[in-house]
């Protein structure tokens, strides 16, 4: 660049980012320029800065935007004369860099000749990402049951269109600290409309949604750190995760005794077991409620059977699910009843959930 009028590169300056400092993207490189040719009330001679970046350690520079509106500094006004250069601030948004360290240089063109007289270099300046997530759903620590939709957003405000992100990987971690390892649970569905991210960070990040669905068999019952990695798109890498610790449960519920359509007599005995495969330890469920229906879809209300006695011993089930889900055998006495036919319902209190979430059901015909 050519001198123009003896102007000297220094009546353009690059206050922030000061050389050698990091930075985080978004951020703002700002200074000041001047033409000191500018006849009185010119607003500083200078109609234009465009901003350029280079790596530090050479390669060749990109081209980042320019800035054509220009705002006060008093300072400037002062000391070179306020009629003329009071206007000569500018400030830029810098977006779009791979981390790294850059050259920053900015390039101020001349009003009157449209040629660029002057330079200002803001020098090493290290460049940072900052990628933006969240795992909306599931909640950490809760207690889930698959299916379960796992979602949120994510962003990378260093983007210079679009959201910057293009893709997200989701892991489950069993058992996190063991060193089991992450089983690949999908890849989430992305660009889902968030007006409150939109609201947020600018209208460039609404698109930023992201959702997966975890399917049944996915999962095993037990406890997981779910992991959703989003991928840059202006690191062209995945970038820092979100986060859920969770359990999953995976209720049983099983009715040994009487056979479905069966003919039991007027009383018997209602059998069987029931565990939350959920628990860590203990069987995970405390309670079995029994629902009699008699004729079954006539609309009858039902009868309450009872509460079964829990906690039975069944080395079966405990050889089948693990030593802690043992005494998980339940027995409840039905009856008498008269001739029909009977639905028994028989619900189980999970003290993972803390519902009765675990339902099974058997039709009997009393003659």
């Amino acid at each position: 660049m050519n001198a123009i009028n003896a102007i000297p590169v220094d009546f353009m300056a690059i206050d922030t980012p000061g050389p050698g400092t990091t930075r985080v993207q978004p951020f703002s490189i700002a200074g000041w320029a001047l033409n000191m040719s500018a006849p009185l009330l010119s607003n500083g001679g200078v109609n234009r800065v465009d901003v350029y970046a280079a790596p530090s350690g050479g390669g060749p520079g990109t081209f980042l935007g320019s800035v054509t509106s220009f705002t006060a500094r008093p300072d400037v006004g002062t000391f070179f004369g306020a009629a003329q250069f009071t206007n000569s601030g500018w400030n830029f948004t810098v977006r779009g860099l791979r981390q790294g360290t850059y050259n920053l240089t900015a390039y101020a063109r001349n009003t009157f000749n449209a040629t660029f007289s002057q330079a200002s270099v803001a020098s090493n300046i290290n460049v940072l990402d900052d990628p933006l997530m969240s795992l909306d759903a599931p909640a950490t620590a809760s207690i889930i049951m698959e299916p379960f939709g796992l979602g949120g957003w994510a962003i990378d405000r260093a983007a210079a269109a679009g959201t910057g992100v293009d893709t997200i990987h989701v892991y489950a971690y069993p058992n996190p600290g063991s060193g089991t390892p992450p089983i690949f649970t999908g890849v989430a569905s992305y660009g889902g409309s968030r007006a409150d991210v939109g609201a947020a960070f600018g209208a460039q990040f609404t698109n930023s949604g992201f959702n997966l669905t975890l399917i049944p068999g996915n999962l095993p019952p037990g406890p997981y750190l779910l992991v959703a990695y989003p991928h840059s798109t202006v690191m062209g890498a995945f970038t820092t995760p979100a986060t859920a610790s969770v359990t999953v449960s995976e209720p049983n519920l099983s009715i040994d005794v009487p056979a479905n359509l069966s003919h039991p007599g007027a009383s018997f005995t209602l059998a069987g077991w029931s565990i939350d495969r959920g628990a860590l330890t203990g069987t995970g469920v405390d309670a079995i409620h029994v629902w009699i229906y008699p004729n079954p879809g006539s609309g009858t209300p039902p009868i309450f059977g009872g509460v079964a006695t829990y906690g039975i011993a069944r080395p079966d089930v405990a050889g089948f699910f693990g030593a802690h889900f043992v005494n998980c055998g339940y027995a409840q006495s039905i009856g008498p009843l008269g001739a029909g036919t009977y639905r028994l319902v028989v619900y189980g209190h999970s003290t993972i959930t803390g519902t009765f979430a675990i339902v099974r059901t058997v039709d009997v015909i009393v003659l």
